[in-house]
Protein backbone atom coordinates (compact mmCIF):
# COMPACT_ATOMS: atom_id res chain seq x y z
CA UNK A 1 0.00 0.00 0.00
CA UNK A 2 2.41 2.69 1.29
CA UNK A 3 5.13 1.84 -1.84
CA UNK A 4 2.47 3.44 -4.31
CA UNK A 5 2.41 6.67 -2.21
CA UNK A 6 6.65 6.89 -2.42
CA UNK A 7 6.76 8.07 -5.99
CA UNK A 8 4.86 10.68 -4.81
CA UNK A 9 6.51 11.75 -2.13
CA UNK A 10 8.89 14.78 -1.88
CA UNK A 11 12.14 14.68 -0.55
CA UNK A 12 11.97 17.91 0.74
CA UNK A 13 9.04 18.02 2.81
CA UNK A 14 10.08 21.22 5.20
CA UNK A 15 8.51 24.62 4.59
CA UNK A 16 9.80 27.35 6.80
CA UNK A 17 8.66 25.51 10.35
CA UNK A 18 5.74 23.35 8.18
CA UNK A 19 5.90 20.24 7.05
CA UNK A 20 4.41 19.55 3.63
CA UNK A 21 3.70 15.64 3.98
CA UNK A 22 1.55 13.59 1.65
CA UNK A 23 -1.70 12.28 3.02
CA UNK A 24 -2.51 8.62 3.29
CA UNK A 25 -6.02 6.94 2.87
CA UNK A 26 -6.66 4.94 5.69
CA UNK A 27 -10.33 5.00 6.72
CA UNK A 28 -11.26 6.50 10.15
CA UNK A 29 -7.59 7.48 10.87
CA UNK A 30 -5.93 11.12 9.34
CA UNK A 31 -2.84 9.50 8.48
CA UNK A 32 0.43 11.25 6.42
CA UNK A 33 3.65 10.00 5.25
CA UNK A 34 6.78 12.73 4.51
CA UNK A 35 10.51 12.92 4.29
CA UNK A 36 12.28 15.27 7.28
CA UNK A 37 15.27 17.09 6.40
CA UNK A 38 17.65 14.11 6.98
CA UNK A 39 15.84 12.23 4.32
CA UNK A 40 14.51 9.90 7.11
CA UNK A 41 11.01 8.39 5.79
CA UNK A 42 8.04 9.16 8.58
CA UNK A 43 4.87 7.59 9.09
CA UNK A 44 2.32 9.55 11.30
CA UNK A 45 -1.10 9.50 12.84
CA UNK A 46 -3.37 12.06 14.00
CA UNK A 47 -3.95 10.93 17.77
CA UNK A 48 -3.49 11.92 21.61
CA UNK A 49 -2.67 8.51 22.55
CA UNK A 50 1.25 7.78 24.08
CA UNK A 51 3.37 5.20 22.85
CA UNK A 52 7.43 4.67 22.94
CA UNK A 53 8.81 2.13 20.92
CA UNK A 54 12.89 2.51 19.93
CA UNK A 55 14.20 -0.52 18.16
CA UNK A 56 16.77 -0.91 15.25
CA UNK A 57 15.53 0.80 12.28
CA UNK A 58 12.25 1.97 13.66
CA UNK A 59 11.23 4.41 16.37
CA UNK A 60 7.86 5.62 17.53
CA UNK A 61 7.45 8.30 19.89
CA UNK A 62 4.40 11.14 20.44
CA UNK A 63 5.16 14.54 18.87
CA UNK A 64 3.32 17.69 17.73
CA UNK A 65 4.23 18.63 14.18
CA UNK A 66 2.31 21.42 12.05
CA UNK A 67 1.20 19.96 8.47
CA UNK A 68 0.56 22.29 5.64
CA UNK A 69 -2.93 22.25 4.75
CA UNK A 70 -3.76 20.47 7.91
CA UNK A 71 -2.34 22.52 11.09
CA UNK A 72 -0.64 22.17 14.33
CA UNK A 73 -1.48 18.90 15.89
CA UNK A 74 -0.51 15.95 18.22
CA UNK A 75 0.31 12.52 16.32
CA UNK A 76 2.28 9.12 16.95
CA UNK A 77 5.52 9.50 14.94
CA UNK A 78 7.01 6.33 13.35
CA UNK A 79 10.07 6.61 12.15
CA UNK A 80 12.69 4.75 9.38
CA UNK A 81 15.67 5.43 11.25
CA UNK A 82 17.73 3.11 8.94
CA UNK A 83 18.12 4.20 4.97
CA UNK A 84 19.06 0.10 4.36
CA UNK A 85 15.79 -0.35 6.31
CA UNK A 86 13.46 1.37 3.95
CA UNK A 87 11.58 -2.37 2.36
CA UNK A 88 11.57 -3.55 6.21
CA UNK A 89 10.23 -0.87 6.88
CA UNK A 90 6.99 -0.28 4.27
CA UNK A 91 5.83 -3.62 5.16
CA UNK A 92 5.80 -3.35 8.91
CA UNK A 93 3.67 0.10 8.25
CA UNK A 94 1.43 -1.73 5.67
CA UNK A 95 0.55 -4.30 8.41
CA UNK A 96 0.09 -1.55 10.99
CA UNK A 97 -2.37 -0.19 8.77
CA UNK A 98 -4.08 -3.30 8.08
CA UNK A 99 -4.47 -4.19 11.54
CA UNK A 100 -5.86 -0.79 12.51
CA UNK A 101 -8.47 -1.47 9.77
CA UNK A 102 -9.44 -4.23 11.24
CA UNK A 103 -9.38 -3.97 15.03
CA UNK A 104 -9.71 0.15 14.91
CA UNK A 105 -6.96 -0.11 17.87
CA UNK A 106 -4.15 2.03 16.58
CA UNK A 107 -1.60 1.81 19.62
CA UNK A 108 -2.39 -2.31 19.58
CA UNK A 109 -2.23 -2.45 16.54
CA UNK A 110 1.82 -0.50 16.38
CA UNK A 111 2.45 -2.62 19.48
CA UNK A 112 1.32 -6.24 18.53
CA UNK A 113 2.58 -5.82 14.86
CA UNK A 114 6.38 -4.04 15.72
CA UNK A 115 7.12 -6.65 18.48
CA UNK A 116 5.80 -9.75 16.45
CA UNK A 117 8.68 -8.35 13.69
CA UNK A 118 11.44 -7.80 15.73
CA UNK A 119 10.92 -11.21 17.55
CA UNK A 120 11.36 -12.78 14.00
CA UNK A 121 13.75 -10.40 12.21
CA UNK A 122 17.15 -12.59 12.77
CA UNK A 123 15.49 -16.07 12.72
CA UNK A 124 14.76 -17.84 9.85
CA UNK A 125 12.91 -21.24 9.10
CA UNK A 126 12.88 -23.96 6.08
CA UNK A 127 11.22 -26.64 8.01
CA UNK A 128 7.64 -26.20 6.54
CA UNK A 129 4.82 -28.27 8.38
CA UNK A 130 2.53 -31.53 7.31
CA UNK A 131 -1.14 -31.15 7.01
CA UNK A 132 -1.10 -33.19 9.49
CA UNK A 133 0.61 -30.91 12.07
CA UNK A 134 -1.17 -27.90 10.94
CA UNK A 135 -4.40 -29.70 12.01
CA UNK A 136 -2.80 -30.39 15.58
CA UNK A 137 -1.45 -27.23 16.04
CA UNK A 138 -4.65 -26.06 14.93
CA UNK A 139 -6.50 -28.01 17.57
CA UNK A 140 -4.19 -26.81 20.64
CA UNK A 141 -4.54 -22.90 18.93
CA UNK A 142 -8.39 -23.01 19.20
CA UNK A 143 -8.24 -24.68 23.28
CA UNK A 144 -6.17 -21.90 24.23
CA UNK A 145 -8.51 -19.43 22.51
CA UNK A 146 -11.67 -20.90 23.97
CA UNK A 147 -9.64 -21.53 27.33
CA UNK A 148 -9.09 -18.00 27.97
CA UNK A 149 -12.88 -17.52 28.78
CA UNK A 150 -11.61 -19.05 32.39
CA UNK A 151 -8.11 -19.08 32.24
CA UNK A 152 -5.35 -16.19 31.61
CA UNK A 153 -3.65 -16.59 28.41
CA UNK A 154 -0.20 -16.11 30.82
CA UNK A 155 -1.45 -19.24 32.98
CA UNK A 156 -2.56 -20.78 29.41
CA UNK A 157 0.78 -20.59 28.02
CA UNK A 158 2.83 -21.30 30.80
CA UNK A 159 0.75 -24.38 30.60
CA UNK A 160 1.39 -25.33 27.07
CA UNK A 161 3.60 -28.21 26.62
CA UNK A 162 3.16 -29.50 23.32
CA UNK A 163 5.84 -27.42 22.00
CA UNK A 164 8.35 -28.95 24.21
CA UNK A 165 7.78 -32.22 23.53
CA UNK A 166 5.44 -32.91 26.92
CA UNK A 167 4.05 -36.15 27.50
CA UNK A 168 0.72 -33.95 27.58
CA UNK A 169 -0.06 -30.55 25.75
CA UNK A 170 -1.05 -29.36 28.40
CA UNK A 171 0.06 -29.24 32.49
CA UNK A 172 -1.90 -26.99 34.64
CA UNK A 173 -1.71 -27.56 38.28
CA UNK A 174 -4.61 -29.42 38.89
CA UNK A 175 -5.44 -31.22 35.60
CA UNK A 176 -3.41 -32.36 32.26
CA UNK A 177 -5.13 -31.67 28.63
CA UNK A 178 -4.22 -34.01 25.59
CA UNK A 179 -5.66 -32.51 22.65
CA UNK A 180 -6.94 -34.59 19.35
CA UNK A 181 -7.94 -33.36 16.48
CA UNK A 182 -9.44 -34.32 13.29
CA UNK A 183 -11.14 -34.02 9.91
CA UNK A 184 -12.33 -37.19 9.38
CA UNK A 185 -16.26 -37.68 8.21
CA UNK A 186 -17.14 -39.92 11.32
CA UNK A 187 -16.29 -36.97 13.79
CA UNK A 188 -14.40 -37.73 17.17
CA UNK A 189 -12.56 -40.93 15.95
CA UNK A 190 -8.76 -40.18 17.46
CA UNK A 191 -5.61 -42.43 17.14
CA UNK A 192 -4.01 -43.22 20.45
CA UNK A 193 -0.46 -43.77 20.24
CA UNK A 194 0.23 -45.69 23.39
CA UNK A 195 -1.91 -45.92 26.63
CA UNK A 196 0.47 -43.56 28.37
CA UNK A 197 -1.32 -41.02 26.48
CA UNK A 198 -4.33 -41.41 28.43
CA UNK A 199 -2.73 -42.49 31.94
CA UNK A 200 -2.75 -39.71 34.75
CA UNK A 201 -1.69 -41.32 37.97
CA UNK A 202 -2.81 -38.42 40.25
CA UNK A 203 -4.63 -35.40 38.84
CA UNK A 204 -7.37 -35.71 35.97
CA UNK A 205 -6.63 -36.15 32.24
CA UNK A 206 -9.25 -33.67 30.20
CA UNK A 207 -9.42 -35.22 25.77
CA UNK A 208 -9.89 -31.87 24.46
CA UNK A 209 -11.32 -33.38 20.92
CA UNK A 210 -11.52 -31.09 17.43
CA UNK A 211 -13.59 -31.74 15.02
CA UNK A 212 -12.90 -29.62 11.94
CA UNK A 213 -14.29 -30.15 8.18
CA UNK A 214 -11.97 -28.88 5.03
CA UNK A 215 -13.48 -25.49 4.10
CA UNK A 216 -12.52 -22.35 2.35
CA UNK A 217 -15.87 -20.13 3.20
CA UNK A 218 -15.33 -17.31 4.87
CA UNK A 219 -16.25 -19.43 8.56
CA UNK A 220 -12.57 -20.98 7.61
CA UNK A 221 -10.20 -20.90 9.95
CA UNK A 222 -6.26 -21.11 9.42
CA UNK A 223 -3.12 -21.06 11.34
CA UNK A 224 -2.71 -17.46 11.24
CA UNK A 225 -6.50 -16.57 11.46
CA UNK A 226 -6.00 -18.35 15.07
CA UNK A 227 -2.60 -16.66 15.62
CA UNK A 228 -3.63 -13.37 14.91
CA UNK A 229 -6.86 -13.74 17.03
CA UNK A 230 -4.75 -14.79 20.22
CA UNK A 231 -2.15 -11.87 19.67
CA UNK A 232 -4.44 -9.32 19.29
CA UNK A 233 -6.01 -10.64 22.88
CA UNK A 234 -2.91 -10.76 24.61
CA UNK A 235 -2.55 -7.18 23.18
CA UNK A 236 -0.03 -5.26 24.30
CA UNK A 237 1.53 -7.44 26.86
CA UNK A 238 5.69 -7.72 24.88
CA UNK A 239 6.75 -10.31 27.13
CA UNK A 240 3.80 -12.85 26.96
CA UNK A 241 3.72 -12.37 23.12
CA UNK A 242 7.32 -13.30 22.87
CA UNK A 243 6.80 -16.14 25.02
CA UNK A 244 3.89 -17.39 22.53
CA UNK A 245 6.06 -16.98 19.88
CA UNK A 246 8.66 -19.08 21.04
CA UNK A 247 6.61 -21.93 21.89
CA UNK A 248 5.17 -21.65 18.21
CA UNK A 249 8.85 -21.22 17.18
CA UNK A 250 9.68 -24.59 18.90
CA UNK A 251 7.15 -25.86 16.55
CA UNK A 252 8.61 -24.86 13.20
CA UNK A 253 6.18 -21.71 12.87
CA UNK A 254 7.31 -18.09 12.09
CA UNK A 255 4.13 -15.56 13.03
CA UNK A 256 5.43 -13.43 10.04
CA UNK A 257 4.98 -16.85 7.60
CA UNK A 258 1.94 -17.99 9.22
CA UNK A 259 0.56 -16.96 5.67
CA UNK A 260 1.85 -19.96 3.79
CA UNK A 261 -0.24 -22.65 5.60
CA UNK A 262 -3.41 -20.52 4.37
CA UNK A 263 -4.47 -23.37 1.98
CA UNK A 264 -5.25 -25.26 4.84
CA UNK A 265 -8.30 -23.91 5.67
CA UNK A 266 -10.97 -25.58 7.84
CA UNK A 267 -14.62 -24.68 9.59
CA UNK A 268 -14.89 -26.06 13.33
CA UNK A 269 -17.50 -28.53 13.47
CA UNK A 270 -17.62 -28.67 17.62
CA UNK A 271 -15.28 -29.72 20.28
CA UNK A 272 -16.07 -32.16 22.47
CA UNK A 273 -13.93 -32.45 26.10
CA UNK A 274 -13.45 -36.04 27.86
CA UNK A 275 -12.71 -36.43 31.52
CA UNK A 276 -10.49 -39.66 31.75
CA UNK A 277 -9.49 -40.35 35.81
CA UNK A 278 -8.91 -43.20 37.70
CA UNK A 279 -12.70 -44.47 38.01
CA UNK A 280 -13.37 -44.40 33.80
CA UNK A 281 -9.20 -45.07 33.04
CA UNK A 282 -10.14 -48.51 32.40
CA UNK A 283 -12.79 -47.89 29.92
CA UNK A 284 -10.42 -46.23 27.61
CA UNK A 285 -7.67 -48.74 27.72
CA UNK A 286 -7.00 -51.98 25.49
CA UNK A 287 -6.34 -55.04 28.08
CA UNK A 288 -2.77 -56.32 26.57
CA UNK A 289 -1.27 -59.84 28.60
CA UNK A 290 1.21 -59.76 25.95
CA UNK A 291 4.39 -58.88 27.48
CA UNK A 292 6.34 -58.26 24.18
CA UNK A 293 3.79 -56.00 23.09
CA UNK A 294 4.70 -52.57 25.19
CA UNK A 295 3.00 -49.79 22.88
CA UNK A 296 -0.46 -50.33 21.80
CA UNK A 297 -1.77 -47.77 19.12
CA UNK A 298 -5.60 -47.81 18.39
CA UNK A 299 -8.09 -45.86 16.91
CA UNK A 300 -10.78 -44.55 19.69
CA UNK A 301 -14.06 -43.19 19.14
CA UNK A 302 -15.29 -40.40 21.08
CA UNK A 303 -18.64 -39.84 19.81
CA UNK A 304 -21.37 -39.76 21.74
CA UNK A 305 -19.51 -39.28 25.19
CA UNK A 306 -20.74 -36.85 27.95
CA UNK A 307 -19.30 -33.32 27.00
CA UNK A 308 -17.53 -32.27 30.27
CA UNK A 309 -16.76 -28.91 31.52
CA UNK A 310 -12.98 -28.55 32.48
CA UNK A 311 -12.81 -27.22 36.44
Amino acid sequence: MLKNYLDRLKHTSLKDEKIEALEVDVTGQTTYLYYDHSGKLHLIFKSEESITENRNGIKVRNTSLDIVGFGKHSFIDIVCTLENFKIEFIKIMDEIIEHFKQHNDLVKAIKITINKWYYFFDKDNDTELSEAQVKGLLGELLFIKNSSETHSYKTITDAWKGPESGLRDFNFNTFDVEVKTSSKEVGHVHTINGQIQLHSESIPLYVYSVSLKKSDSSNSITLKTLIDDICLAIGEDAFLLNEFYQKLENLNVLVTKAHIYDHFSYELRNTLTIKIDNENLNEFLVVNTNTRISNLKYDYDFNGLPNTEIE
